[in-house]
């Protein structure tokens, strides 16, 4: 920057503006998007044990630094309390001599500012200031589909082509009865609502 246009600008981060309901959000959260395989020979049980470990790669703060960032002392240490990433402060020796850590790394959360190593304040404060304005997942990402409503696929096709409809124009508002209409006796929208429900009390969102 500083050859281009003879100084380095300083960075200023403008908070978002405010929504007509007093929302001041630049994203929301959304599930981080990781590949795992289950072998379709797993029994009920032996998934649930799967996904609960799957769980605690995650979520456990004593073990996630080990799973994230390596060896204790080595890739990371605790500083005042705190996690620290050591990582790229090691020599090109070290990195080379632990380089086997890397194959058992597997639980790497996307806001994680000690992974992503956010060395310069300004990064930190930046990330940390981003953060206030990320609103929370919406509920309906929590939902999944229930493997009988063989509807699910054609009411979801459905909906997002209709919706389009109306938003372009191609299909005036006055049919919006007619679509709801369509959507409760061709594509059993009851039985959505009955599972959607049911996973929202389940999950504490709904009494």
């Amino acid at each position: 920057m500083k050859e281009i246009g003879g100084e380095v600008p300083e960075w200023i981060v403008i908070p978002p503006m405010k929504g007509p309901y007093g929302d001041q959000i630049l994203e929301r959260k959304s599930f981080q998007v990781n590949s795992w395989a289950i072998s379709k020979k797993a029994d009920k049980d032996k998934i649930i044990r799967i996904l609960s470990m799957l769980e605690y790669l995650f979520t456990d703060k004593e073990a996630y630094p080990y799973f994230a960032y390596g060896l204790k002392g080595i890739h990371w240490d605790l500083v005042d309390g705190k996690v620290k990433n050591k990582t790229p402060e090691l020599s090109k020796d070290m990195r080379e001599k632990y380089q086997w850590v890397e194959h058992y790394k597997m639980a790497r959360r996307g806001d994680d500012a000690e992974y992503f190593s956010f060395q310069n304040p300004k990064t930190a404060e930046a990330f940390n200031d981003n953060q206030k304005y990320v609103a929370p997942t919406l509920p309906g990402n929590l939902l999944t589909t229930d493997p009988s409503d063989t509807l699910a696929a054609d009411r979801q096709r459905f909906i997002n082509e209709s919706l389009v409809k109306f938003m372009t124009g191609k299909d005036p508002l006055s049919n919006w009865d007619n679509f709801l209409k369509t959507l409760d006796t061709k594509f059993d929208m009851q039985k959505y609502k009955d599972t959607a429900v049911k996973q929202f009390k389940e999950a504490g969102l709904i009494k």
